[in-house]
């Protein structure tokens, strides 16, 4: 997932969920549930991001649990990707 932090812009791999890649088996499906979920992001498409100790992986890209906003209670894309298989 790609983000604009501080103006930036930056990779994250969602903290705890063990999604394919795009290009694997497997990761087109995880993107288009990803990419609907936020979809539903009512707060201007503005998201959260959550560290653990970890904050980074050894790609560089920041490893993250993302919050959301819909229908004005707050939503975790890691733990709904999990849930949904």
């Amino acid at each position: 997932m790609t983000v604009i932090v501080a103006g930036e812009q930056d990779t994250v791999r969602l903290y705890r969920a063990d999604a394919p890649e795009v290009q694997a088996c497997g990761g087109s499906s995880a993107t288009a549930f990803s990419s609907q979920v936020m979809s539903y992001n009512a707060e201007g498409r503005r998201i959260y991001l959550e560290y653990d100790a970890t904050q980074r992986d050894r790609y560089d890209r920041r490893l993250a649990y993302v919050w959301l906003t819909i229908d004005g209670q707050p939503y975790m894309l890691n733990e709904a990707l999990i849930r949904s298989g």
